[in-house]
């Protein structure tokens, strides 16, 4: 008759080691056993029935043998029971090494497949050994290998260098299953270049040169109905394009807010680029063009505002803030408004009545959006430009 199994919990302790890919390092780590251990519960049978007592001590003294090697061993000591007193019984459970994992589980299959495919590893590229070893579960889950040989090929030759992704050419792998499997492709990466470590995608995408797609997220509107693009008065500009876009218009505003630039008031050859916040001085480096022309910047009147117009003025020597003085502040400014920045000094580039508006801003923590100016105040400035 064939013996009961009381080993349920230890195969599933087993097992959620190989989910984690514990038990397949522990084929070649090198660490003085037991591999793991298990304090034994006895079934609550065997409190009352003695020979549920003896199927169970017996299940544990006589371990499943692999051939004639035995797959666990045990501690006993003296346990008190409900019924029948003190009793020797056994109390712990080793398995010494993870091969006897593997064999307990009956994955003699898959412990073979993993060593055979570390030894190619091994012969193929051994800066991937510990890679492999450490992410193998998740390489088999994600089917990434063999495909990891062709991609660390790729990574190695610096093929990528200012490409896009979609560009980059790895036999047997599309383009799509990196995008897929940033992870291990990451990961990878730190195993090749350990002195070059990446923690995201983004330096991921910086280290292996992958050009980023360009996002149209600056919206250029020609405020000159009689000046248009193929006839269109606004449209959107990606970084890369800014360079080269250099419009017709001799006066360029500048400013945060998108609904200030769709609102903003027609003007006489001038053109108003908007929607970038703190991105108005990457603008300002890519586009060599804004310095020869009349430039004017719009923000809110609060510490990052200030902060702007100061390092845009760096940039841009001549740029001029457009309703950014304390008369302003003064007439429009909401005290229970509070600025959010965190400015302690008066920034550099800045004039006299700038300088009175932000002295405002920093004694009182106010904070003016643009919003809250009106629209007939705008059309008002830009009036008095036109004379």
């Amino acid at each position: 008759m064939r013996r009961r199994q009381y080993d349920g919990e230890l195969l599933k302790k087993l097992k959620k080691q190989e989910e984690k890919g514990s038990l397949y390092e522990g084929l070649v780590t090198e660490e003085e056993g037991p591999w793991l251990r298990m304090v034994l519960k006895r079934p609550e049978e065997t409190e009352d029935d003695w020979g549920s007592l003896l199927s169970w001590s017996d299940y544990w003294r006589n371990p499943v043998k692999d051939g004639i090697r035995p797959l666990w061993r045990i501690d006993e000591g003296r346990k008190n029971t409900k019924t029948f007193g003190r009793q020797t019984l056994p109390v712990r459970v080793f398995i010494d090494t993870a091969e006897d994992g593997f064999a307990l589980l009956r994955m003699k299959k898959e412990k073979n497949e993993f060593l055979g495919r570390l030894k190619e590893v091994e012969t193929k590229n051994p800066k991937l050994r510990d890679w492999f070893i450490h992410y193998y579960v998740r390489i088999r889950e994600e089917d990434f290998y063999p495909l990891c040989f062709a991609i660390a090929e790729y990574l190695e030759k610096d093929e990528g260098t200012h490409q896009y992704l979609r560009e980059a050419s790895i036999p047997g792998v599309d383009t799509k299953f990196l995008e897929n499997h940033s992870f291990l492709l990451r990961t990878l990466w730190n195993s090749l270049f350990p002195e070059r470590p990446v923690e995201n995608n983004d330096e991921m995408k910086r280290h292996f040169f992958v050009k980023a797609v360009p996002v149209p997220d600056i919206c250029a509107r020609s405020l000159d109905p009689s000046i248009t693009f193929f006839g269109m008065r606004k449209f959107f500009l990606s970084n890369d394009e800014v360079k080269d876009f250099n419009p017709p218009q001799k006066r360029i505003f500048i400013t945060e807010n998108k609904v200030n630039g769709y609102t903003f008031p027609d003007c006489r050859d001038s053109l108003i680029l908007f929607g970038m916040g703190y991105g108005v001085l990457e603008l300002a480096r890519k586009a060599p063009w804004l310095k020869g022309k009349e430039v004017y910047y719009w923000g809110d009147l609060d510490s990052d505002g200030f902060n702007i117009l100061s390092a845009l003025r760096h940039l841009i020597p001549h740029v001029k803030s457009f309703l950014m003085d304390r008369d302003i502040l003064l007439s429009f400014v909401d005290p229970s408004i509070k600025d959010t920045g965190n400015t302690a000094s008066i920034p550099d580039n800045l004039t006299v009545s700038e300088k009175m508006a932000w002295k405002e801003v920093h004694d009182h923590g106010w904070r003016l959006e643009q919003e809250r100016i009106p629209l007939s105040e705008v059309e008002w400035a830009l009036e008095e430009m036109e004379e």
